[in-house]
């Protein structure tokens, strides 16, 4: 997975974790021990519209939403959801989790679906975002990574960034993706979940209204619009942040598995 992450990233998914889990676990200030009522997971493999599936959760002020809570290695992964969830400042508590996060920085883990399984015995409720592109997921990450920004604020000013791309890591890269996906799919065999597709549901504005009322349905609880306060970080046109397009295009068009994603960034 190293055609996904950098190094600078690495280093932290490694150490940063184990920081937060002994801080958790030595401050009892800020646990609340508040009683919960309910419990969500957002599981996606990144680049999908989690931030944005995030927000229209936050629309209801009783959800906390903890984020990327297993972004960092930890010994116990499940002790620190348990001692995150004594934290929670209000009555209903979510978090984040990307397939990367369980299926390789928790090591701990040794039954990934099993993990799964136990959180939906204690009430966990899971949202599964797919974004079904690979082949734009991959630019996103690519082009994030490269930038080392992962989103923008509204009222943020874009500067002008292009990057040279390598074909064979695009190619990596969507790969890693398709098999992220096929791995979700066994792991949330039998189990529970929310199926939520970022192209159909999140993506277009008309089917936001549909959306929201079936998350509302599955979670029972009522949401509203939210006022999005981001915008994308990766341009629509592959020419206005890839400086070498002209390959990259002719690369698109010339592997048949990458073609496929193809029509929404080269009309093809």
């Amino acid at each position: 997975m190293q055609t996904i992450f950098d190094v600078k990233y690495f280093i932290k998914t490694q150490f940063l974790g184990y920081a937060r889990e002994i801080f958790l676990n030595l401050d009892t200030s800020k646990r609340t021990n508040l009683p919960l009522e309910k419990k969500f997971l957002i599981l996606s493999s990144g680049r999908s519209g989690s931030t944005l599936l995030e927000n229209i959760l936050a629309s209801n002020s009783n959800i906390h939403c903890e984020g990327e809570l297993l972004r960092g290695k930890n010994f116990k992964p499940k002790k620190v959801v348990k001692l995150t969830e004594q934290t929670c400042p209000t009555s209903i508590f979510g978090f984040k989790l990307l397939t990367y996060q369980l299926l390789e920085i928790q090591t701990a883990i040794n039954n990934k679906k099993n993990f799964l399984y136990h959180l939906v015995e204690d009430g966990y409720k899971i949202i599964y975002l797919e974004r079904s592109n690979s082949l734009l997921q991959a630019l996103s990450v690519l082009y994030a990574m490269r930038r080392n920004v992962w989103h923008y604020k509204n009222e943020t000013k874009v500067k002008d960034f292009k990057m040279r791309l390598d074909p064979e890591t695009l190619a990596d890269t969507v790969l890693d993706f398709e098999i992220f996906k096929d791995q979700e799919k066994k792991l949330l065999e039998h189990i529970p979940y929310l199926y939520i597709n970022y192209e159909e549901e999140l993506n277009k504005a008309n089917n936001l209204p549909a959306t929201i009322d079936k998350l509302s349905n599955y979670l029972e609880l009522p949401f509203s619009t939210p006022t999005i306060g981001l915008k994308k970080v990766t341009p629509v046109q592959l020419s206005n942040y890839v400086s070498n397009y002209r390959e990259i295009t002719s690369f698109i068009k010339s592997e048949k598995h990458l073609k496929q994603f193809a029509q929404p960034l080269l009309g093809v």
